[in-house]
């Protein structure tokens, strides 16, 4: 759904099922579609839920996404923010879509200085 698997799967925002003559392509569709129907199942049981994707996902633009987002108008928020600034190793855009209203506090402005360097992440792993 990211563009470092684009070339081997042939997804694009047009084109978002992919080349279908392909398992792995076929499998990670299914797969999006039965995280839709868990969404659809937890809304219909008043259950909170947070979906987390790389910034530059594709995600949402497969039909069973769109589905759920037009059938769930109203209701699903959408928030960007950035992992380096909850701790992570490299910036990392992301894209949030939940059904809670306060998913809006996770946004982060990007501030680089924040965010750890691998070196970092790394002797943390070691020394504890």
């Amino acid at each position: 759904w990211v563009w470092i698997n684009r070339a081997s799967t042939a997804r694009s925002a047009v084109n978002p099922l992919g080349d279908t003559r392909f398992r792995r392509v076929r499998v990670a569709n299914l797969l999006v579609s039965r995280v839709m129907l868990l969404l659809l199942f937890c809304q219909s049981r008043n259950i909170y839920w947070v979906l987390e994707q790389p910034g530059g996902t594709i995600m949402h633009h497969h039909p069973r996404f769109t589905q759920v987002l037009k059938s769930l108008k109203g209701c699903i928020r959408r928030q960007w923010t950035w992992m380096g600034m909850f701790g992570g190793s490299s910036s990392k855009a992301t894209r949030l879509w939940s059904n809670h209203k306060l998913v809006h506090k996770l946004y982060r402005k990007l501030d680089r200085s924040c965010v750890r360097s691998s070196a970092d992440v790394s002797r943390v792993g070691v020394n504890s």
